[in-house]
C-alpha cells in the first residue's frame, strides 16, 4: 500500500519543522529562504542539473510575495512548483503520491 497525502505531507512537516528551527530552535512555524535553500543542497534537489540556487530562490519569492519567512501551506505550494521544474511535468503531476 502506498503512501496517502496526509501521511506524506505529515512526513514533509517533520523536514520543514527540522530546517525551521535549525539554529532558532523555537521557531517551527516559518522557514526562511536560506534555510530553503540549505534544505534543497542537503536533499541534492539543488545540484548540477536543471534546478540551481538561483531557481529556488526566484520560487521562494514567487510564493513568499517578498517576506523573509515562509509558512507550511506556502512552502507546500512551492514544493509542487519546485517540483515540477525538476521533473518537468505540471504541477499537479509532479508532486502525486504513489
Amino acid at each position: 500500500m502506498g503512501v496517502t497525502m496526509d501521511q506524506a505531507r505529515n512526513k514533509i512537516r517533520i523536514v520543514f519543522k527540522y530546517y525551521a528551527s535549525y539554529g532558532d530552535r523555537l521557531n517551527m512555524s516559518y522557514i526562511q529562504g536560506s534555510k530553503v535553500i540549505k534544505m534543497m543542497k542537503d536533499s541534492s534537489v539543488i545540484q548540477k542539473g536543471n534546478i540551481s540556487k538561483k531557481d529556488v530562490d526566484i520560487l521562494f519569492v514567487k510564493f513568499n510575495k517578498s517576506k523573509p519567512n515562509m509558512n507550511f501551506d506556502d512552502f507546500i505550494k512551492f514544493l509542487f512548483e519546485l517540483s515540477s521544474l525538476k521533473y518537468e511535468l505540471e504541477p499537479s503531476e509532479a508532486f502525486k503520491v504513489r
